[in-house]
């Protein structure tokens, strides 16, 4: 996180949209912790289908929190890895066995569903480290709606309508990528 805030950096919203130049509300990025110089200033409409792409062509299975306001970044990250990296972290164990409750059709639209939705209400820049030790299970979902299943289009249709009805920016966006189990969720590094 600190890399974002060091002053001889620019910070990818301090530019405008890399693709229409319109102000810049999030940093585009095609991997988790991507260095600064590779993260791409982008406004919510030109987020929208890189977003749409990422997540249709995602082939494995995640758990998406809801996008909150305080934590800098909103990425996925692999389950694996991350068990790897922070052994001790409940959120990976948590998220795979949280996958398994994923309907095989959309809540909404009944597609073929491998998102599963949990509001974030109560998550912020504080607290977010409490949801990746204990695990989701322990923390968001027991103050807010139960998960529901969705497929790649509702999933980025929920993301969006938050990003925007909230208002929120994130200094980093990583959508899931390959198919690997991971989650996504609001962070700071």
């Amino acid at each position: 996180m600190f890399r974002f805030l060091h002053p001889k950096r620019r910070r990818p919203l301090d530019e405008p949209c890399s693709i229409c130049t319109a102000p810049a509300e999030h940093g585009y990025s095609d991997h988790a912790e991507e260095s600064i110089e590779k993260i791409r200033p982008r406004c919510l409409n030109c987020l929208r289908p890189e977003f749409d792409r990422d997540y249709k062509d995602f082939k494995g299975r995640a758990v998406v929190v809801a996008p909150a306001a305080g934590p800098p970044v909103y990425v996925f990250q692999p389950t694996k890895a991350w068990s790897e990296h922070f052994p001790k972290s409940k959120i990976a164990q948590d998220v795979c066995s949280l996958v398994e409750r994923i309907d095989s059709t959309c809540y909404e639209c009944s597609k073929d569903a491998k998102f599963l939705w949990v509001q974030s209400r109560g998550l912020d820049d504080k607290n977010f480290i409490e949801v990746l030790d204990k695990g989701i299970s322990h923390t968001l979902l027991k103050d807010n709606a139960p998960p529901v299943s969705l497929c790649a289009s509702c999933c980025v249709a929920h993301i969006l309508r938050e990003l925007e009805s909230k208002r929120i920016s994130y200094l980093e966006v990583c959508s899931p990528k390959g198919n690997d189990t991971g989650f996504v969720l609001p962070m700071g590094y």
